[in-house]
């Protein structure tokens, strides 16, 4: 499913294809065992259940039937009466710091006995989900899969993809878009042949993705009378047992004279694809969008620093210049200390910070020579100066960082990912942050806010 899938369609998938409702009766008879916790991790304010949600809509729809699609809403009734004790409204989460961090347990869960077995194409569809933020062999490292296996599992998925943009039959295609019915050995055992890929047109990359050497519609064409064939069942593995079997099938194929010249890639043609089910695709298909030059880093070039200070400057013309897709670590870290530095600049330049540091010491004996922590300093400069130019959801969503150490966007996160080994930072999340700061360090970084004394400051 899309990440921009509703509730009510996603419980309708796991119902057509996960057969949830063997679950739902088991819950209402035997009632919810808490064994496992639900896997999740954060996006933004909202929690994502990377491993779980089978049971998690098994509970939503015994305590709220009309969450199924109508044609099922009667049989959840029927099994909602049925409950024994009372459905839990509450259950127990494990946060993890990301979706690769979760890798290691799903495949462990789902490639062995106990926990409902993944179908190849299930497992190949997580597999390539995780292609797209890591190496083969990182992906080999964590899941303790062979490279070659985790490379065919992604060669099939993909080809598996191809096959919702053709023009099949409707019921072959409705075959197709469920991968518990459509035949993955089949299709595994076809494209393992070289004589497949020759009449087919195409090679695999190094990351198992789809290089095409005829005209798309070509292709098409000529995966039309292969895919057709295996959602009818009229081919299948133990007709098709051996590379000789498989290369006397494809001999067999009438070859369509080419239309005209061509190429194509599988994200290519995925992408052009308005017919490619939500349920089948891994990503939205949609075409890649070249990225402006600016979007490629967290800090755009636009962001100057007007300060007399060389350290800030430096800081943010490393910022300036690096891809924070492929640094998060390097970024989030200077992310840090431009925050730290540029909220130090500017109590140092105003006197603010001998304020700061006589308040401070009040409250009790510090170190000789300390220096007040981002967090001290932060909320001093919130509550201590009236002239900075903030909305009130800026100002409060500033406060709630300081405040609240389990908000995604706290301080205390920003420092996990300097200190702590199993926290790591992420794209999203480090834009995240820098949205929070942005409106404040457009502030710092202008001239007159050095000249402005905070409140309470002697001039």
């Amino acid at each position: 499913m899309s990440q921009d899938s509703t509730e009510r369609e996603i419980i309708a998938d796991l119902l057509r294809f996960e057969q949830i409702d063997d679950l739902i009766g088991k819950i209402a008879a035997q009632g919810y065992f808490p064994t496992e916790a639900l896997i999740c991790i954060q996006e933004d304010s909202r929690l994502l259940v990377v491993e779980g949600n089978r049971r998690l809509a098994s509970l939503k729809l015994l305590l709220n039937p009309e969450l199924a699609p109508e044609s099922d809403q009667k049989a959840v009734r029927v099994k909602a009466k049925k409950m024994t004790v009372p459905v839990p409204k509450e259950v127990t989460i494990v946060l993890a710091p990301s979706r690769l961090a979760t890798a290691p347990i799903v495949m462990d869960k789902h490639t062995h006995e106990g926990v409902r077995s993944w179908k190849p194409f299930q497992q190949a569809k997580y597999v390539e989900s995780l292609a797209g933020d890591m190496s083969i062999d990182e992906i080999s490292k964590i899941t303790s899969f062979p490279k070659g296996e985790i490379l065919r599992n992604i060669r099939t998925y993909t080809m598996y993809q191809l096959a919702g943009v053709l023009d099949l039959d409707p019921s072959d295609l409705q075959i197709v878009k469920d991968p518990r019915r459509f035949n993955a050995s089949t299709l595994e055992r076809i494209l393992d042949v070289p004589a497949t890929r020759t009449y087919l047109g195409i090679s695999f990359d190094e990351r198992g993705k789809v290089a095409g050497t005829i005209h798309p519609n070509d292709f098409k064409e000529r995966y039309k009378r292969l895919i057709g064939p295996i959602a009818k069942g009229e081919i299948d593995t133990r007709g098709l047992n051996k590379s000789q079997d498989v290369e006397k099938y494809i001999g067999g194929l009438e070859l369509p004279k080419p239309r005209r010249k061509g190429s194509f890639t599988s994200d290519s043609l995925l992408g052009k694809s308005a017919g490619v089910d939500a349920t089948v695709s891994v990503r939205a298909s949609v075409p890649r969008v070249r990225r402006r030059p600016d979007s490629a880093y967290l800090i755009p070039r636009s962001f100057k620093c007007n300060l007399a200070d060389p350290r800030i400057q430096k800081i943010l013309d490393e910022l300036h210049h690096l891809h924070v897709d492929k640094f998060e670590n390097a970024t989030s870290v200077l992310l840090r200390i431009f925050v730290e530095l540029s909220i130090y600049h500017y109590l140092e330049s105003t006197g603010s910070l001998k304020s700061l540091i006589a308040k401070l010491n009040l409250r009790g004996k510090r170190p000789k020579n300390w220096s007040p922590t981002l967090r001290e300093m932060l909320q001093f400069l919130l509550d201590q100066n009236p002239t900075i130019d903030l909305s009130p959801q800026a100002m409060k969503a500033l406060r709630k960082a300081v405040s609240d150490n389990d908000h995604p966007l706290s301080l205390d996160s920003l420092d996990q990912f300097v200190h702590n080994k199993y926290v790591a930072p992420e794209e999203k999340q480090l834009r995240n942050f820098w949205n929070l700061f942005e409106k404040l360090l457009v502030f710092l970084m202008s001239d007159n806010a050095q000249t402005i004394p905070a409140k309470g400051t002697r001039t």
